[in-house]
């Protein structure tokens, strides 16, 4: 949707989700709802007439996309035997969103010391061993990732190794400051599709020009 590469060159990001590939994409995604009907609508979900979550869990899904985060809830349902697999690959490839946590330190604090200690732990073995262990996180460290804190077959879900499998396919979103107005202009976008309304090319267009607007305007950094 918004080329990579010229945001590694310093220039203004290519927009590209008017593109045929992401047109596709973004049809094939709305067909899954409107003319497959494999998922929920959009109706269905904002009336609050589907609970994904429960329907999962007893059985009435066959297939729930999340993040390892669910595997917490999921885990409290004692009767509940399932496990994870890999996206289901749409007209051009697999594709995952991978969400990374950051941490930082507040330049201004008094406790800089402190801080890079507790830092250096978060991102060590040990954090991610009790992180992985707690069912939080995926593991960054390939040496936790293949190892029993993260790969135990008696725990649920028993072949956690797909979640690092799928990292060759991981996609993170654009790393630039308009980042959330540009998200809330596809989210904004893409209700029309998803209900039916208006067609993929048509809202790809109207989103290219509203994110190339929004990029072309100078950046305003809140202090």
């Amino acid at each position: 949707m918004i080329d990579r590469s010229s945001i590694t060159s310093g220039g203004t990001p290519k927009v590209t989700i008017d593109s045929p590939a992401s047109v596709r994409g973004i049809q094939f995604y709305a067909d899954l709802m409107l003319k497959e009907r494999i998922n929920p609508t959009y109706d269905e979900l904002a009336a609050g007439r589907v609970d994904i979550e429960q329907w999962f869990a007893r059985d009435k899904l066959a297939m729930y996309p999340n993040s390892r985060i669910a595997v917490q809830y999921f885990n409290g349902f004692e009767d509940l035997d399932y496990d994870v697999a890999p996206m289901p690959k749409g007209p051009a490839t697999h594709a995952a969103l991978v969400d990374p946590a950051a941490i930082a330190i507040v330049a201004t604090t008094r406790h800089r010391d402190a801080a890079w200690r507790f830092l250096k732990w978060m991102v060590g073995p040990d954090a991610s061993r009790w992180l992985s262990q707690e069912d939080c996180i995926v593991p960054a460290l390939l040496s936790v990732a293949r190892s029993p804190a993260f790969l135990d077959p008696q725990v649920r879900p028993r072949r956690d190794i797909v979640f690092v499998e799928m990292m060759q396919y991981g996609r993170t979103v654009p790393l630039i400051p308009q980042w959330n107005e540009v998200a809330g202009i596809i989210g904004q976008s893409m209700l029309p599709v998803l209900r039916g309304q208006i067609s993929a090319e048509q809202a790809a267009r109207t989103m290219a020009t509203r994110i190339k607007q929004t990029l072309a305007r100078p950046v305003r950094w809140q202090k």
